[in-house]
Parts: C-alpha cells; structure tokens; sequence
C-alpha cells in the first residue's frame, strides 16, 4: 500500500490531463457541428440572442456561391434595445459545410455584452438565408490547441514523475537488500 501511496502524483496529474484532453475535445466538436445561434431569411432581419462577448460571424448559408455576393448587399448590426450601431468588417473567406448545408463567412462583429443585436441584411434580390453563430476560428480552434497543449503536457509531466518515482522506489530496495 506504501508503494501505491508513492503514485498519487502519478495518477492524480494523469486524470487531470485525460479531463483536460476529454474536455477540450467534447467542447470542440461541440461548438464545430453545433447550430449557429439564428437563421433568417432575406430580405429581411432577425434579433440574435447573445450569450457571452466576444466575436461573431453572420454567414450566408447556400450550396454554392459564384463571385461571392451580389453587389450593393448591405449589413447593419444593432444593439438592442438601444438601437446603437456596431461596427462590422469583413469576415475573411471563411466556410463552414455541415450536413449538406455550406456556410460562406460575410461580415463580423463584436458583441461588447450578452443581450439582443439586431442583424439587417439589404440590396439583395429574391430570398436568400443567412445565419449568425459565434466565431469559432479564432475561440473553439484555439481553445482546442491549449487543450490540447495542457493535456499533453499534464500527461507528460505525469510519465516522467512515475519514472522518477519508480526509479527511486527501486533504488531504495535494492539499497534495502544490500543492507541486510
């Protein structure tokens, strides 16, 4: 029992770092195959409920997209109920393809808080949908590889412990037996 004793280190930071590793991967995925948070359709609006700050991505759900979008496609997104305009750029080239549904990033903006923003999409003819989800390139994907990192290195530390360990534990014998 003494013997198992010494090993608690040893497994203590081995479960960490599997919990660490678990956790990172249940989260990524989640958020990678999750649901954007609103789908609307245009012309159109639709009030997206934010839950944390950060930044967030309206995407323009179609299965395939020549040349981008029409010109003369306005974006306006709005804190409610203030009513105060946020600022948004350009989302970079982003797509998002999940279960046949192919997602082209347009716009971003910055949610300073939870609450109700207002996104408005015009100059666009006929209907077309759009979605908004948090931006998950640059939160889940990183969040992924410090998970990632984290375990690793917890599990790391732990091999290298029990090796310290069970070393000692067998030169402590070894000196034991010569003693006798």
């Amino acid at each position: 029992m003494r013997t198992l004793l010494r090993f608690k280190w040893v497994v203590l930071l081995g479960l960490l770092g599997a919990g660490v590793l678990a956790w990172t991967m249940v989260a990524f995925f989640g958020d990678l195959f999750g649901d954007p948070d609103a789908t609307f359709t245009v012309p159109g609006e639709a009030t997206v409920k934010v839950a944390a700050p950060g930044d967030y991505i309206v995407w323009h759900e179609s299965t395939t997209t020549v040349g981008g979008l029409p010109a003369g496609a306005t974006f306006t997104v709005r804190k409610m109920p203030e009513g105060t305009d946020v600022p948004t750029s350009a989302a970079g080239h982003q797509t998002w393809t999940v279960n046949g549904t192919r997602r082209e990033s347009v716009v971003r903006f910055t949610a300073a808080g939870p609450g109700d923003y207002r996104v408005s999409v015009a100059g666009l003819s006929g209907r077309q949908v759009f979605s908004v989800s948090r931006d998950w390139l640059a939160g889940t994907v990183l969040r992924f590889f410090v998970g990632v990192f984290l375990g690793a290195t917890l599990e790391a530390v732990a091999v290298i412990v029990g090796i310290v360990v069970l070393i000692r534990l067998l030169t402590e014998r070894k000196a034991a037996r010569a003693n006798f």
